[in-house]
């Protein structure tokens, strides 16, 4: 059973998987450091479907482009942290 706030839980939580690893943490994990270090949330939906699709198409704005005075590296590091696939994620948080 998954639990967990809506904005924070990885795509395979919020379509109920039983299939969850590490990299689901992971996904968590990059979702709060984006906002730690932007002050936003990447995606803010209206609905639980409405954020599943979000995740779906991905990040539409890079730290780095909230913040300019972030390495591009950041982003590349939050891109593969928030991956919608979990294989595409690093694969436990120690890695990321």
């Amino acid at each position: 059973r998954s639990i967990g706030t809506v904005l924070y839980i990885a795509p395979e939580q919020l379509l109920g998987s039983l299939n969850q690893k590490s990299s689901t943490d992971v996904y968590s994990c990059g979702i709060v450091v984006f906002e730690m270090l932007t002050g936003k949330l990447p995606f803010l939906p209206g609905s639980i479907v409405e954020m599943w699709q979000l995740q779906s198409e991905g990040l539409k704005k890079l730290p780095s482009e909230i913040r300019p005075e972030l390495s591009p590296a950041i982003d590349n590091i939050l891109l593969k942290a928030l991956a919608y696939e979990p294989e595409e994620r690093f694969q436990d948080v120690l890695d990321f």
